[in-house]
């Protein structure tokens, strides 16, 4: 049996309809990066500043090695997020609540901010 078969069927639709995504995208020729918002800021990090005269962000986002400048993101498919972001342990609960609360409104915040479909 293979592992993707013991997960549930509600998971295993997802990851086919994201693979069958994926799968078009190189079909096209076209360049694609997942990633899962609990990554961040651990492996996944974003170094951004925003051009003032144009009004656009310019920056880096790594994630696992590989550097995406923030210029070059076309679209962005955000699916519902099941995880939360990860933080440095010994965190109070409120250390831990700002935290979040600031990842959301940066992170996520530019990625909604970007001209992208």
């Amino acid at each position: 049996m293979h592992e993707r078969d013991k997960w549930p069927k509600i998971v295993r639709i997802v990851v086919i309809c994201l693979q069958r995504v994926l799968d078009e995208l190189r079909k096209r020729q076209l360049s694609a990066v997942c990633f899962d918002r609990a990554d961040f800021p651990h492996s996944l990090q974003l170094a951004a500043q925003l051009d003032t005269e144009q009004f656009h962000w310019q920056g880096s986002f790594l994630h696992q090695g590989i550097h995406y400048r923030l210029e070059d993101f076309r679209s962005i498919w955000y699916r519902r997020p099941g995880r939360s972001y990860t933080f440095t342990a010994g965190l109070s609960e409120a250390g831990y609540q700002y935290a979040r609360a600031e990842a959301q409104r940066g992170f996520e915040g530019l990625l909604r901010s970007l001209p992208c479909l």
